[in-house]
């Protein structure tokens, strides 16, 4: 018989600060984006070509921000916060 430890660190891994969290997704109105790095300080939309539509700067150790997106087309779009994206289906 021969005993192998899991370290504890694999059980429970450190809270991840990495997720951005974005809904309603498809969007026909405005949407909220929610994360948990308090070091994030921008939010970029970009359409399905890589041209930005959008840029927004947040407040210092802002964590949501709801964006009406109801001017947009229809579409594909990418929100990029930091090293994060996400894709946004605009529907109308």
């Amino acid at each position: 018989f021969e005993w192998n430890a899991v370290p504890y660190s694999s059980l429970f891994p450190e809270p991840d600060e990495t997720f951005l969290l974005v809904y309603p997704n498809p969007a026909t109105g405005p949407i909220t984006v929610k994360w948990e790095d308090p070091e994030i300080k921008e939010l970029q939309i970009y359409d399905s070509k890589g041209a930005l539509v959008k840029n927004i700067t947040l407040e210092q150790e802002q964590l949501e921000v709801s964006l009406n997106v109801e001017a947009y087309k229809s579409g594909v779009y990418f929100l990029r916060a930091h090293n994060l994206v996400k894709k946004i289906i605009i529907s109308k």
